[in-house]
């Protein structure tokens, strides 16, 4: 079927209820861990991203293992796990991974971001 462009227009455009007029979007937990991911590396400070057990990992291969998502109907909750660069304040990187992390994942996906657990696994000497 072909539609005018108006048609098409108003297709793209979300009701109320977050659904597509034409279906729906679904993001992989993965993708938000991802995006995470990123968030942290973007903060000055931030020296890798680890594991809980204190192992660093690569961001494509191991986002889901460092950065640990939870979704309830449209929020996240998300933990983190980082090494901190030791010439900077931990609680003032921590502090600028959180907010990076919750304006990243709210502007990327539309989820909103209930809380943000950053954890310092090392510091970097």
């Amino acid at each position: 079927l072909h539609y005018p462009l108006r048609r098409q227009r108003q297709m793209c455009i979300r009701d109320r209820d977050n659904k597509f007029n034409n279906g729906s979007v679904k993001i992989s937990n993965d993708i938000i861990s991802l995006i995470a991911a990123e968030a942290c590396m973007e903060v000055e400070g931030v020296k890798a991203i680890m594991t809980p057990q204190s192992e660093k990992v690569n961001i494509q291969k191991g986002a889901q293992k460092s950065v640990i998502i939870e979704i309830l109907d449209n929020a996240v909750n998300v933990r983190a796990h980082i090494e901190v660069d030791s010439d900077y304040n931990i609680k003032d990187v921590c502090y600028k991974v959180q907010k990076k992390i919750k304006e990243n994942i709210g502007m990327m996906t539309g989820l909103v971001v209930i809380n943000v657990d950053v954890v310092c696994e090392k510091i970097s000497i």
